[in-house]
């Protein structure tokens, strides 16, 4: 984004700024993409830290982990430039806050720039986790338990145990009735049923309360409030839109008209303008029809005649015609109109309330089964740790509760970002962590969102609660002082003026909070118009590869200048043409979550792998596995390995094949005429019948004999160990290692890999796979983690909060995929949200098919459906906006469409559709902008086929110990550098106290911090280890450490591993490498003696060097004047240790460059130590 500092015209929102750092004040900011929102934010907590005793009372609460980070680094970015007393292009407002700050820091003695973990910029999962960890009892959270990024498993295995009941003999009656109403909603399969109840499991803190406490007259009574609300609210929308006046006088000339023709017959009651109650809902659906045509527009006065019931030349129907006129062209009316002819009954339909009774009986069992899940599986989901939050923050008639005792202590201002973003329960959190604030007591709230942004409606997000809020003006009994920002800092002049105009003309004019219909609010460019264009490439409808080849070739020529260019897409598939034809042309796409882990072929081999360790009658397994470039058979020698032995096993195959035979001529048998099958199932015999004659097999080449040797011997050493005979995982791991897997990929294919293989330990079960079906699902939703690229590729939803130079947005023709009416719907409404009153919740079941049409239960639920088919073309529209928004000097958009005599053919809820009128002109000329170099269907190359392990590819020295078990819950009970024995020198093995158990126990699970982080891979610890909190301090219980030092020893270690993690050089030391271990176990003579010792990390980095890694850590902060001190005395005093572990290592890998070096956590600090 553009530095502010380079703007010299005055900001057209000073004074919106200036009072939006106001710490008396309470704050809502609206500010949209490119005004700074974040920058803002950080302003105002650098204010509120100079203002506070303890800076942990700051706490800003955002949504992702990079979003959370981002804070963090512009806090300590700006710190340090206060430090360094240069200004550079950060905002005066923030750089003199940060000074400020920094002179507090000085007094209060915090050393922030030294211990940065002490600023509070978390997600709000993070947030809820510390909030329920205060009270694990009252929260019912109970013990440390892990948090499963994805529970979709979680939610099957609860539904699918749900209707297993079906099998109990014991079943009450009403439950088994229950369970059949709701079998029968999805045709009485339940495969149909696991997602819409895995989408209820997931948001079941919006329901889970009054259902489990359900009493049927409460609950048809707020039902029957809410239905009448929705009723009310349709006729009041109609009744203010169409005025007084032209109320009055439609019913005046109606009542004249009614003794005229005997279809107004029903008008002579009409006395006045009736107010919008439900007793008038009969006269207002009436009013509709006269004002409507069938298609759902205002009638024209053209369209008055007798057959409605007015008579030609009389003053009424003049006076109608007159009246219809005065609305044309109203919007607003119109769709009021549309709104309540289509308003459903007020009340619930008596045919429909069984299965609703049926479904929430249902969910009540269903979220006893979760909880059930959760406990076996030791794991939780994020829904839970948000209820188990606001369980902490209750009151009750006892009093206040310890979590909203400590929240009332710790947190003095308190900033959430992205609040268009928020939940029910995250509105819900705010209100009662701020329930006792008080004007003038010295606490602040700060809320910042772009309603025009809320995209992620599939989350859970509503952004209707924004709008609430700022339509009220406070948030619960706080007021809110509501400022709107429009300076964009980020595009270019041009850019901004054109999606402000070309976006005000699709956007709805006017807000409707409880629909969450939010208008577009124009931008402020503050940067020229002269860098800046916006372009749209026109294609037929057939030209999807010229679109794709035009789109890439635009890239490569925009990559050239140096810039940074960005393809967008609205869906994943949207996007492969670009890919394939970025590649083709050389260039590199660094594609964010598009390709399915399942398809990285690194990945596809690993898991044939596993499958076929698991079964040995897995026969398309067990052929990929033996194609795998790791093992490297040829089609020739598979047929060899399979001539005459269809009928058998394949590792009894194998184990035939490699015994010597002589050689032989072969006859013209029936059995030989199968060999072709390589994939022929062993047949369901107990015994595979005679090993086959001499005459009846093929001989392996002697290449084949040695690569089928090579893994017979690896399948073979797993097997006789029994740790990794009943583990499938580790077995899996095991012999990928050893069989050189590690070597036939680069760095992304090793992440892949260990991203493969954390899935692959949660879904299996010992020496077997849970569920087959699961870990497939479960591989399609992963994705491969992003390569290094020169061109970034990636969805809408992605790039929100990005920005780029170019922005390319392909596929605008494009729709989204269709979505098939839910079983259900559901809507929750907080009691003063619009008209109504009360909580309450919807829950309309799909009619079945064997119901009447006309019954109402089709009107409800079709309305229900209705309003979410509108709220997700309303959200369309904001994808729309954060696309087109991302771009900072240009915008290309591309569309492929048939022209007809109306022109280009869009669907309507296309980008190119709802931007209709801006495509258009494009389609006339659409052949000048095809470059010459795609005037011909794209030739795509297919993509590289994986090369084979050479055949004298020999594996490490070590790489029998890949073939040692050793249980992922083994850790060693002390750093590496307690246990050289005696041969080492005796001297004290760490900078603190050898009697302080305090210091020890803190650098025993720093170490195994590492290790899991290096085991599981970075992305695994994104949140900085705020999920492991509960198992670190049941490791130092475990491990003796007295209970008044656990919490601190858990912020000890967190902190440490925090720093480690947002340092270069830790990333580093952690991140994918050809080669790794950790914890690594050796041993030899040395001088005469036998030495064990074992390497807190060793790897071999691109280069080919094998590195030496030891890990020290301080127990308690180091003086920034003590640092060097604290280094040079370590690296004196381990010198001798690491010549120890340099001597192991170059006796067990002659020839190798080795390099040694030690990492000091508390300092950040690499030390490279030179041994020769």
């Amino acid at each position: 984004m553009t530095s502010p500092t380079e703007i010299r015209k005055p900001l057209p929102d000073a004074e919106q700024r200036r009072a939006a750092l106001n710490l008396d004040r309470n704050v809502l900011v609206m500010a949209p993409a490119g005004s700074g929102k974040t920058g803002l934010l950080v302003s105002r907590m650098l204010l509120a830290l100079a203002r506070c005793e303890q800076p942990e009372q700051v706490v800003a609460i955002t949504f992702t982990n990079k979003a959370a980070a981002e804070i963090r680094f512009r806090l300590l970015e700006l710190l340090q430039a206060a430090e360094r007393g240069e200004p550079g292009e950060h905002m005066p407002a923030a750089y003199e806050a940060a000074r400020e700050l920094l002179d507090h820091d000085r007094r209060r003695g915090w050393n922030l720039l030294d211990q940065p973990d002490r600023l509070r910029a978390l997600t709000i999962d993070s947030f809820n986790a510390q909030l329920a960890g205060r009270q694990p009892l009252l929260s019912r959270l109970g013990g440390p338990v892990r948090v499963a990024e994805d529970a979709r498993e979680l939610y099957s295995e609860a539904v699918m145990r749900l209707f297993a009941e079906l099998e109990d003999d014991e079943l009450p009656v009403a439950d088994r009735d229950a369970l059949a109403l709701v079998l029968r909603l999805a045709g009485n399969r339940i495969d149909r049923l696991i997602g819409p109840l895995s989408e209820l499991l997931a948001r079941r803190e919006q329901w889970l309360s009054p259902v489990v406490s359900y009493d049927e007259s409460v609950w048809d009574e707020a039902e029957a409030a809410l239905l009448r609300g929705f009723v009310e609210q349709g006729l009041g929308d109609f009744h203010r839109l169409l005025g007084e006046a032209s109320g009055c006088e439609l019913v005046d000339l109606l009542r004249e008209g009614a003794s005229q023709h005997e279809l107004l017959r029903w008008a002579e009651t009409l006395s006045a303008w009736p107010p919008a109650t439900l007793e008038h809902l009969p006269t207002f659906r009436q009013l509709i029809e006269l004002l409507m045509t069938k298609d759902g527009r205002l009638r024209s006065a053209g369209g008055i005649n007798v057959k409605s019931g007015f008579v030609a030349r009389q003053a009424y129907t003049q006076r109608m015609k007159q009246l219809l006129e005065s609305l044309a062209g109203d919007e607003a009316l119109e769709a009021a109109c549309q709104r309540l002819r289509k308003l459903p009954h007020p009340h619930y339909p008596p045919t429909l309330k069984d299965f609703q009774r049926a479904l929430l009986r249902c969910l009540r069992r269903l979220s006893a089964h979760l909880l059930a899940v959760f406990g076996e599986r030791g794991e939780t989901d994020f829904s839970e740790i948000a209820r188990s939050a606001l369980v902490a923050l209750e009151t009750s008639d006892e009093g206040v509760g310890e979590g909203l005792l400590w929240a009332d202590r710790h947190i003095r201002h308190l900033l959430v970002d992205e609040m268009q973003d928020t939940s029910e329960s995250q509105v819900q959190l705010l209100l009662r962590l701020t329930a006792a604030w008080e004007d003038g007591d010295g606490r602040s709230l700060f809320l910042v969102g772009d309603p025009q942004q809320s995209i992620y409606a599939f989350r859970k997000a509503e952004v209707r609660l924004f709008l609430q809020l700022w339509g009220e003006r406070r948030l619960g009994h706080l007021p809110l002082s509501c400022l709107r920002l429009s300076a964009n800092f980020r595009s270019s002049a041009a850019v901004v003026d054109w999606f402000n105009e070309a976006l005000s003309a699709v956007f709805p004019k006017n807000t409707d909070a409880e629909r969450g219909i939010v208008p577009f609010a124009p931008s402020d460019a503050q940067r020229p118009a002269a860098d800046g264009r916006v372009d749209i490439a026109a294609f037929g409808a057939d030209e999807g590869a010229i679109a794709a080849e035009a789109a890439a070739e635009q890239a490569e020529r925009l990559v050239a200048s140096g810039a940074s260019v960005v393809v967008l897409g609205r869906a994943r598939p949207h996007l492969a043409p670009v890919i394939r034809a970025l590649r083709a042309r050389g260039l590199s796409p660094a594609c964010q979550d598009i390709d399915p882990l399942a398809t990285q072929p690194a990945v596809r081999d690993l898991v044939a792998l596993a499958r076929a360790l698991w079964h040995p009658a897995d026969r398309l397994h067990w052929a990929l596995l033996l194609r795998a470039p790791f093992v490297g058979m040829s089609w020739a020698d598979l047929v060899a390995i399979s001539a005459g032995r269809t009928r058998w096993s394949w590792p009894d195959r194998i184990e035939a094949a490699l015994k010597p035979v002589e050689p032989f001529s072969l006859p013209d048998s029936p059995e030989f005429g199968e060999t072709g099958d390589l994939f022929a199932a062993p047949q369901a015999v107990s015994d595979p019948g005679p090993d086959p004659q001499p005459e009846a097999v093929l001989t392996l080449s002697a290449e084949g004999r040695a690569r089928l040797q090579r893994l017979w011997d690896a399948l073979a050493a797993s097997a006789a160990n029994p740790g990794l005979r009943l583990n499938l995982a580790d077995r899996t791991e095991a012999v990928w290692h050893a069989l050189g897997g590690a070597a036939c990929v680069g760095a992304d294919g090793l992440a892949d890999v260990q991203a493969a293989l954390r899935l692959l330990r949660r879904q299996t079960a010992g020496d077997g796979i849970a569920d087959i079906a699961a870990l497939d699902r479960s591989l399609a939703q992963l994705y491969a983690e992003p390569r290094a690229g020169q061109v970034q590729v990636m969805t809408v939803h992605k790039a929100k909060g990005l920005e780029f130079d170019h922005v390319l947005l392909v596929g605008c023709e494009r729709k989204p995929r269709a979505e098939d009416k839910p079983l259900w719907h559901l809507r929750s409404w907080q009691a003063g949200e619009g008209r109504h009153d009360r909580d309450g919740h919807l829950l309309v079941p799909r009619p079945p098919e064997s119901f009447d049409e006309t019954d109402p239960a089709h009107a409800l639920y079709d309305w229900l459906h209705r309003q979410h088919v509108a709220e997700r073309r309303n959200e369309a529209l904001r994808l729309l906006y954060v696309a087109v928004t991302r771009a900072k000097r240009s915008l290309t958009l591309y569309a492929c469409a048939d022209v007809g005599p109306k022109g280009p053919e869009f669907a309507a809820e296309s980008f190119a559709g709802l931007l209709r009128a801006r495509f258009a002109p494009a389609f006339e000329g659409r052949a000048s902008v095809v470059p010459r170099s795609a005037t011909a269907t794209a030739t795509l190359s297919p993509p590289p086929r994986s090369p084979r392990l050479p055949i004298d590819w020999k594996p490490l020295a070590d790489a029998d110990d890949a073939l040692v078990y050793r249980p992922q819950e083994r850790r060693t009970l002390k750093p590496s550098e307690g246990v050289l024995n005696a041969a080492e020198d005796k001297r004290e093995e760490r900078v603190a106290a050898p009697g302080d158990l305090y210091a020890q126990l803190v650098g025993t699970l720093y170490h195994e911090a590492l290790e899991r982080i290096a085991a599981e891979g970075i992305e695994a610890w994104a949140d900085g280890g705020d999920s492991r909190r509960g198992a670190l301090s049941s490791g130092f219980r475990r491990l003796g450490l007295p209970e008044p030092q656990v919490e601190k020893a858990v912020d000890r270690v967190l902190e440490l591993v925090r720093r480690t993690l947002s340092s270069p050089r830790g990333r580093w030391l952690l991140g994918p490498k050809p080669w790794a271990r950790n914890e690594y176990h050796l041993a030899g003579y040395q001088g005469g003696q036998w030495v064990a010792a074992v390497i807190d990390r060793c790897f071999e980095d691109d280069d080919g060097t094998l590195w030496i890694i030891d890990y020290k850590t301080s127990a308690r902060p180091i003086e920034a004047g003590q640092v060097a001190a604290y280094v040079a005395e370590g690296v004196e005093r381990y010198r001798s240790q690491l010549r120890a572990y340099f001597g192991l290592l170059r006796e067990l890998r002659p020839g190798k460059i080795l390099r040694t070096g030690l990492y000091f956590a508390e300092a950040d600090r690499f030390e490279e130590i030179a041994l020769s």
